[in-house]
């Protein structure tokens, strides 16, 4: 009885502070809608112009919510990398300046240097033939490898071939760029005063990264190099590629790759690169909850987890359906959360890009309210495009007004 009596005093104490803790309310963390533009190294005024508009029409509401309107920033360097450090290093400056808070998207997919895959054309700076390697094919042999690929954004736009997103020279240039403008962020990031730190939202690896989406490559489609015309965009005439990356990792290295049979392949080859971006930028210094990748829900769990759940970081797919719903819609996607927070370290998710065509109040408003602020688990939605709040008077009104709902 007397040992018993001898931890009373500690037990009390113990009680108190867990009743003290009760009493007092749980800070929530700050989430935010990003409003997205792609930098033009031409357009000096354009960080400054998207800046100013942040912050003259949500700055106040920034300072006293927890839901917040900042801008996802896409840097494209091809060959400008030391112009892409500076306008990086200037766009933090301005956003500490102003009170923006930044998404910073570096892209190493979408939008390359005409020389780093020239493996073809002798005529052209960059020209090796081992370079064959370093891009996509449509069989299993280099005689298939692709010289160009289209791209569907609203019109049919021609682009060079589709890099192997798991060749090792094709990473050790990735790996460059983002030692060239990893430092940038990280050094602003440890820079910034504590009362600060919610300005920097995180670094998104990766554009929406689909094999086949992005890049789209069509029977005969070499015939059309050094052409002015180009093919007819027919599904029937698409020919998958993904072959190099596949048996590059060793995913799969004979058969026929196709969305049917081996899906599976293909969120491999994502969930591998995207991977392989989120340990390189945290190598570089950034924390874990700050990294973010970028690739499209799936419906089936293997799916998800092989594609976008990683040790590295947190997973940010993109959202394109109706405004009454969100990605917590997504059976699939929640579990594969739950399991990504109880086995690797998640801790949330963003949307890597979303957009409505919807330009009403009450639509908007919702939106903000029950599917973005009321999410524990989301901490950003990346708006495609900015001009899709900016100049639009009753979104603007829908988010200040979801806003004053969280207050701090």
């Amino acid at each position: 009885m007397k040992r018993i009596f001898n931890f009373l005093p500690a037990l009390l104490l113990v009680l108190l502070t867990v009743l003290r803790a009760a009493d007092e309310p749980i800070k929530a963390r700050e989430q935010y809608l990003l409003l997205n533009y792609s930098t033009s190294l031409n357009a000096p005024q354009q960080a400054q112009d998207m800046m100013r508009y942040v912050r003259d029409t949500f700055g106040e509401a920034n300072r006293t919510s927890r839901l917040k309107v900042g801008l996802a920033i896409i840097y494209t360097p091809k060959e400008q990398v030391a112009e892409t450090v500076a306008r990086l290093r200037a766009d933090l400056a301005l956003a500490q300046q102003m009170d923006v808070p930044v998404l910073v998207q570096v892209d190493t997919e979408n939008w390359l240097p005409d020389s780093l895959l020239n493996w073809h054309d002798p005529a052209k700076p960059g020209y090796d033939p081992a370079k064959v390697d370093d891009v996509e094919w449509y069989g299993w042999t280099p005689d298939t490898a692709v010289k160009l690929c289209w791209r569907n954004w609203g019109t049919m736009v021609r682009v060079g071939p589709h890099p192997n997103l798991l060749s090792p020279r094709f990473q050790a240039w990735e790996r460059s760029i983002y030692t060239a403008l990893t430092p940038v962020v990280v050094e602003w990031l440890r820079a910034l005063p504590a009362e600060k730190q919610w300005l920097f939202v995180g670094w998104k690896c990766g554009w929406e990264t689909t094999p086949n989406s992005q890049y789209a490559y069509f029977k005969d489609g070499n015939s059309y190099y050094g052409r002015t015309d180009n093919p007819k965009w027919i599904e029937a005439d698409r020919q998958l590629i993904g072959y190099n990356a596949a048996r590059t990792a060793g995913f799969q290295t004979n058969g026929v790759l196709d969305y049917q049979h081996s899906y599976d392949v293909f969120m491999k080859i994502i969930g591998a690169h995207l991977s392989f971006l989120a340990k390189t930028a945290r190598s570089l210094g950034l924390p874990r909850e700050k990294l973010f990748v970028h690739t499209i829900a799936q419906g089936v769990d293997r799916y998800n987890m092989d594609s976008q759940f990683n040790a590295e970081s947190n997973p940010s797919p993109s959202f394109y359906g109706k405004p009454t719903t969100s990605l917590r819609d997504n059976p699939s996607f929640m579990r594969c959360l739950a399991k990504g927070r109880a086995e690797l370290g998640t801790t949330g998710y963003g949307i890597g890009e979303f957009v409505f065509g919807a330009k009403d109040y009450d639509t908007w408003h919702h939106w903000f309210t029950d599917k973005l602020a009321a999410d524990p688990d989301l901490i950003f939605a990346a708006l495609y495009n900015y001009d899709r709040m900016k100049g639009q008077p009753e979104i603007e009104r829908a988010m200040l007004d979801a806003m004053k709902k969280t207050r701090n």
